[in-house]
């Protein structure tokens, strides 16, 4: 899915907006009750049709087999790293992945899903700590800009823009920050619904989670390769993709 159609960050990106031509954003609406269930009822419905898409993907795996299942994966991580952003949300949906087939795939007695959701929320608490860290640093610049603007601090046009532009890449680095993580969230989201789709048929769980974990690892290997070959050869992700991989 579209990084930018995630609810969360479509208010963000709605305020930020407003903020910067200069009127203020009605945040009123925005955390109105009626707004928020409009917001949620949205991405159930889109999480629920990517839960469909990620079903027929992962069915190759029980109705064709192994191999042709890896085939279709090269193929994809190919085509998937080469959009924007790509190689940066293919390691990000394979970690997910693969977190979450080992929570389904009930191996070694279940403590493999059991060290799997100790591993996920631990990343999920670390990563909320940075964003949070750079969001209060990108408020108090935006802070910093408003004083200059209304008069009440004192730096040469030249230095403003300086500082304007500092926070913009600031802004910038807190809204992709925060787009992987709700990204991973949806991600998570989407695995959960599909699963439950099935959870009255304990073999197909485990088909799934299976086929859940080799496409995991598969996007997770073939990310940190092209992301290594990117940094050889002076390249680099750029900061947004439009589609969740495997889906």
């Amino acid at each position: 899915g579209d990084v930018c159609e995630l609810p969360m960050l479509k208010q963000m990106l709605g305020g930020m907006d407003a903020q910067m031509q200069g009127r203020q954003p009605n945040m009123e609406e925005m955390q109105s009750p009626a707004y928020q269930e409009k917001l949620k009822r949205e991405e159930d419905i889109y999480c629920k049709q990517l839960s469909q898409k990620l079903l027929a993907k992962l069915d190759q795996y029980c109705n064709e087999g192994r191999q042709a299942f890896k085939e279709q994966l090269e193929k994809d991580s190919k085509e998937l790293c080469e959009a924007p952003g790509g190689v940066e949300l293919i390691k990000m949906a394979g970690y997910v992945y693969t977190l979450e087939g080992k929570q389904h795939a009930g191996r070694f007695l279940g403590l493999e899903g059991f060290f799997a959701q100790i591993q996920e929320k631990t990343h999920v608490m670390s990563s909320g700590a940075s964003v949070l860290m750079d969001a209060v640093k990108t408020a108090n610049m935006a802070q910093e800009i408003g004083d200059q603007r209304s008069g009440n601090a004192r730096r040469t046009e030249e230095q403003q823009r300086a500082m304007e532009q500092k926070m913009m890449r600031s802004g910038l680095q807190v809204v992709w920050k925060m787009g992987k993580l709700l990204l991973e969230e949806r991600v998570r989201k989407v695995c959960e619904i599909m699963m439950s789709a099935v959870d009255k048929d304990p073999r197909k769980v485990e088909k799934l989670a299976e086929a859940l974990i080799m496409m995991g690892e598969h996007f997770e290997e073939h990310g940190e390769k092209e992301a290594a070959n990117q940094k050889r050869i002076g390249g680099g992700s750029a900061s947004e993709g439009p589609q969740i991989p495997g889906m």
